[in-house]
This record gives C-alpha cells, structure tokens and sequence, in this order.
C-alpha cells in the first residue's frame, strides 16, 4: 500500500548494472535496493541484450516475508535487443526490497539492468 505522507518530497532515481551472476536468490546481481525509510515506485525496468541471443530471469526480494519470487523466469531476448519488463506499469516496493537478475549459463556480462524509480520518505518504514 502506497502511503500518504504530507508535506514530504519524492526523489527520482536510476539505477544500472551489468549482470555477471548466473545464480538465483541471495547470489543473483542486485540491481536495487529500497533504503530504509522509504517506499519506491519502479517506473521503468529495462533489460538490454549484448552481442548474443541468452535468457535472463529477474527476481523480487520481498524483505518483509523474507522471500525471494520470480517475476519473470529464462526470458529470451535477441541480440542488441531492449525490453520494458513492466509495460508502463508501476511496482511498489517496500524499505529493504530488492530487485535483481541472472543470466543463463555463459551470458554473464552480456545484458545491463536499468530502474528508474521514485522513492518517497516514510518515517513508518
């Protein structure tokens, strides 16, 4: 649940990464976590694709449950090709949540991660 918070500011962020990690979970490359005190709104979730055509799998780390969900499992992208996960879709995240990828066996290094997200202050976080 997005909470209310008057009289507060937001901030945009963007962040990137090179993926190097072909493990899941606690050993996946992290692409971003939520700071403390905060809730984020993924805006934008791109994944580019190097030279070769390889899967990657993108992972949510929900800190509150303690558990690890997959939001989109050997996804198949061409070469030099870009995809917007979300469509246009937000995702909300809470203080400690963590988006991040793997790539198949041997397609470490050859897709970047990029967020672009709004984070607002919420002390109750």
């Amino acid at each position: 649940i997005m909470p209310i918070i008057n009289n507060s500011s937001s901030k945009l962020v963007t962040e990137s990464v090179n993926v190097t990690s072909t493990d899941s979970t606690a050993n996946a490359t992290l692409l971003y976590t939520c700071p403390t005190n905060f809730t984020s709104v993924v805006k934008l979730f791109l994944i580019s694709s190097g030279a070769q055509d390889k899967q990657i799998s993108i992972q949510l780390f929900d800190k509150s449950a303690s558990a690890y969900s997959t939001i989109v499992t050997g996804l198949d992208m061409n070469s030099s090709s870009v995809t917007n996960l979300f469509d246009g879709d937000p995702l909300a995240l809470e203080s400690g949540d963590q988006l991040a990828g793997f790539a198949s066996t041997s397609a470490t290094g050859n897709f970047t991660l990029t967020l672009s997200a709004e984070e607002f202050f919420d002390p109750a976080r």
